[in-house]
């Protein structure tokens, strides 16, 4: 066969990317996004689904890894049986060739069996895959100079900010494109190899074996399969797939069932192989099929036992020389039901076991109504998931920041989140390979992420109202996890950090969604939580008992935390400090404002117990370059004393991201940053010594937790001091580029992203305790810091304010009600709204920009403003309201 240079052309929703040698290519130049081959590819896994609904796994290689549809993830060897795409294809008159539609294994083969069949490891494949993108969108590109075509598969599943309902469809589209760059016509057919998992549900062993059906279907211009499981619909197993193409020349091979050995294998593929046809597919069975073997073409076929039963859909087309095909699949799933953990029961035998309904599939009767559906809507959600997805990609934010706010959106597309009970959130902190680790929405670990609260913000005031309306308690006493299913059944720890992080939360919440009467209904719930530090537990409550050997942190109302403060660390600081204080002083000053603007006459209080408590903290506490911690006599242990705490200044990242500003003195924040990165990041591990968990090593670098520049460190320091965890190095980085450390800021992204590069670790999954680990959607408000982004809904007012150097400027903004494109040049600021509305009546230029306005301009109409030189903030004289595709301009003068 002629050898063919095959051009890497990686398009990715209207983005043409150029391929390179390299192994990751993170150029800017080239691409906004890494490109991902060879040894990077080996640890790329990347769930395809909707929000909460589970997903199909796809592996670096363009494998199908799992089918996690199972409310639970399924990270094993064993990959689903006889599940993947091939490839037959014949080039004018020589000799077919077929393949597996999946790039070659690593040479890497530890299993003293061998390395597994399920789908067919020993069949050719191949050469190379280039790998791109971000959700919704990542395409693979598939390289090998024998092959005459260019190959490229794209896999789908709406993204779309502030659309829930969008963004939650349980279905993967998988868009193959070949082109024929040569001078011949190429005839090719490919297929959608797939088990019905409905039968075993990925377990080992062929168990359970449930009985299933299999039925060919025609609707609406779409052909497949329809898998059921022939089980009781209220089972937590019970369920429902269907597979299908709209592409003409379709085979259909509705089950292949034997009974020995790989019988199986040897059927689909010898037929496959010899002429590109799918067994059967002339109506009859092939010659030499064993009388105990089913092959069915026709309409059903229904299985029991515990042996796979196979499926295909096959497209078969001829490319003349220079055409281009597209063959497109929906897999859809349908799993109504869900067997809750027993950990997520914490300790409650009552509720152990409980089985609830999946909310997204409350909306649909089973997989084809899912089809359906999204067929129904597929054009505009691939509009609005094509708009963000190129808002995103295209803005000159610098490379590392994008890769990992891009990045780890895969987080709220795997089995990390859930939706039951009539749209309740379930988060755990990480997934394990076939378990979900620390459940409960536990505050204090989701404290750190800005990712679900600025794209789906309706999500994160769901939360909030499940820990306000039933997790607090009379006393103020907030669970800091919440026990599923709800009811009057609770997990029985209070935690510092996560009791006023809670509340600078829903401060942002507010200003996020301008919701008054939302903050109205909330508020008597906060007053309650804040108050829990000076009064405690009520005396003879059920929580009373829970903490015994609690009494208020703050009883004095001095606005400094002591005693036993539960955090995220997994001990209790005693005394003073300034990661629950400085949160501390965050929650009073929300309440304040928050008091102020609902007309609560507490708002002097919590803004003289915020005044005391800064004061006394800073004189308690500052050591010229940071905050220390005052161990208290008797509790020595796992404590951090003089030591310099990377996470010293959450109040202050959770107050940028918020809206409150600064809640301590502006110089000792950056001074104190300063020496967070002095004392605390690490360029080179190999040298470091760490006894407790490692998240970096080697020639890696990374921000350690804490550091002790005195070389005062604790003998027995609290468990997770030496540990790397990438939340909070997102969250240093974003506090760091607010204040001005933005060279900082970004050594400390891209360490990150090294780390997390496909050959050492997977690039959509960061880790601590777990995969998908929540802690990390910290990474964007590096994104959000970049831009200076703020939003106030209560005000209308919006501003941009992006670091300094960066006089062309553009980058995806969003609130609670729209969302769209900023644009900033050197003669003038655009702001475009590609989705939702906008209502304005501020808008802040920032006072790094060029210029001052000359005019505003709404759809080319003139908008009346003043101008407000000492906030740089256009007051428009009668708010605007924009809706989709409406733009604002506004022309700049030099001075």
């Amino acid at each position: 066969m002629r050898r063919i240079p095959i051009r890497i052309l990686l398009y990715s929703a209207g983005i043409l990317f150029m391929g390179h040698q390299c192994t990751v290519d993170r150029t800017r130049e080239t691409q906004p996004l890494p490109v991902y081959s060879g040894e990077a590819l080996r640890n790329v896994f990347y769930p395809v689904g909707g929000i909460g609904t589970g997903d199909i796994l796809m592996g670096g290689r363009g494998n199908i890894l799992e089918m996690e549809i199972f409310n639970r993830p399924a990270m094993d060897e064993l990959s689903p049986y006889m599940t993947f795409f091939s490839l037959w294809y014949r080039e004018g008159e020589r000799e077919p060739v077929s393949m597996v539609l999946e790039r070659e294994f690593f040479n890497d083969f530890p299993n003293p069996f061998g390395l597994p069949r399920q789908q067919l490891s020993g069949l050719p494949r191949f050469e190379e895959v280039r790998w791109s993108g971000a959700p919704p969108y990542v395409n693979l590109q598939f390289e090998d100079k024998e092959v005459p075509l260019e190959i490229r598969l794209e896999c789908f599943n709406p993204l779309i900010p502030l659309d829930v309902a969008g963004s939650s469809i349980p279905v993967a589209e998988f868009s193959w494109v070949l082109r024929n760059p040569g001078d011949e016509p190429v005839e090719f057919s490919l297929a959608f190899h797939i088990s019905n998992p409905l039968k075993n549900l990925n377990y080992r062993g062929n168990r359970p074996g449930y009985p299933v059906r299999n039925t060919q279907f025609t609707r609406d211009g779409y052909s497949g399969v329809f898998f059921e499981n022939l089980i009781d619909p209220g089972d937590p197993d019970f369920g429902t797939m269907a597979v299908a193409t709209d592409h003409e020349g379709e085979e259909i091979l509705t089950g292949l069932s034997t009974r020995r050995w790989w019988d199986d294998a040897h059927i689909l593929w010898g037929a496959f192989s010899s002429d590109g046809h799918l067994p059967g597919s002339a109506g009859d069975q092939p010659s030499g099929t064993p009388e105990d073997h089913l092959i069915v073409t026709a309409d059903t076929l229904t299985s029991r036992g515990t042996r796979e039963v196979v499926s295909s859909l096959l497209v078969r087309h001829r490319l003349e020389p220079g055409a281009c095909d597209t063959v497109g699949y929906l897999l859809a799933w349908h799993v109504p039901n869900r067997k809750l953990e027993d950990d997520q029961a914490f300790g409650v035998e009552e509720i152990k076991g409980s089985v609830t309904e999946n909310y997204y599939a409350a909306g649909f009767e089973d997989a084809l109504d899912v089809l359906a559906s999204y067929r129904e809507q597929r054009g505009i959600l691939r509009k609005n998931s094509r708009t963000f997805f190129e808002r995103m990609v295209n803005s000159t934010i610098p490379s590392p920041v994008l890769d990992a706010a891009a990045s780890n959106l895969a987080s709220l597309k795997s089995n990390l989140v859930s939706r039951i009970d009539g749209g309740h959130m379930h988060c755990y902190e990480g997934l394990g390979p076939d378990f979900g680790c620390c459940p409960g929405n536990c505050a204090h670990v989701w404290n750190y992420a800005q990712t679900m609260a600025s794209l789906f913000p309706s999500l994160e005031r769901e939360i909030r109202e499940t820990a306000y309306f039933t997790q607090t308690f009379k006393s103020g006493y907030q669970c800091f996890r919440t026990t599923f299913p709800i009811g009057d059944h609770h997990f029985r720890s209070v935690a510092a950090d996560a009791q006023f992080g809670n509340i600078m939360r829903v401060y942002r919440e507010w200003k996020f969604c301008g919701d008054s009467l939302w903050l109205a209904g909330i508020w008597p719930a906060v007053k309650r939580s804040i108050r829990y530090a000076w009064n405690g537990p009520q005396e003879d409550s059920r929580e009373a008992d829970w903490v015994s050997d609690y009494e208020a942190w703050d009883p004095l109302r001095e606005g400094v935390l002591r005693g036993r403060q539960h955090n995220t660390y997994d001990i209790n600081f005693y005394g003073a400090n300034m990661f629950t204080g400085c949160l501390y002083l965050g929650a009073l000053q929300a309440c304040s404002e928050i008091a102020g603007y609902l007309g609560d006459s507490s708002e002097g209080l919590y803004r003289s117990v915020y005044e005391s408590g800064k004061a006394a903290y800073d004189s308690m506490l500052w050591n010229g370059s940071f905050y220390i911690q005052q161990i208290e006599e008797g509790h020595e242990r796992y404590q951090y004393g003089r030591g310099c705490l990377s996470d010293q200044l959450l109040g202050q990242y959770h107050a940028f991201n918020s809206g409150l500003g600064y809640i301590l003195d502006t110089a000792r924040v950056r001074k104190c940053l300063e020496s967070i990165y002095r004392s605390n990041f690490i360029p080179d591990f190999s040298d470091f010594h760490n006894v407790q968990r490692v998240y970096a090593l080697n020639h890696e670098g990374g921000l350690v937790l804490c550091g002790w520049p005195e070389g005062k460190r604790e003998l027995i320091p609290f468990p997770y001091a030496d540990e790397v965890w990438t939340g909070a190095e997102y969250q240093v980085a974003a506090s760091m580029i607010r204040t001005g450390l933005v060279k900082e800021g970004l050594e400390l992204v891209e360490a990150v992203r090294k780390r997390y590069a496909g050959y050492n670790r997977n690039p959509y999954a960061e880790i601590e305790s777990g995969y998908y680990y929540a802690r990390a959607l910290s990474s964007w408000s590096v994104l959000l810091a970049m831009s200076g982004f703020s939003y106030d809904g209560s005000r209308n007012s919006i501003c941009f304010d992006p670091v300094p150097g960066r006089e062309d400027f553009t980058t995806f903004w969003s609130c609670g009600s729209g969302w769209g494109n900023f644009t900033r040049t050197g003669s003038g600021i655009t702001l475009e709204v590609d989705y939702g509305q906008l209502l304005l009546k501020e808008f802040g230029i920032g006072r790094s920009g060029p210029g001052v306005p000359l005019q505003m301009t709404l759809n080319e109409k003139e908008v009346s403003y003043d101008w407000d030189p000492g906030t740089r903030k256009l007051i428009l004289k009668n708010p605007v309201l924009l809706r989709t595709n409406d733009r604002i301009h506004i022309s700049l003068e030099h001075q």
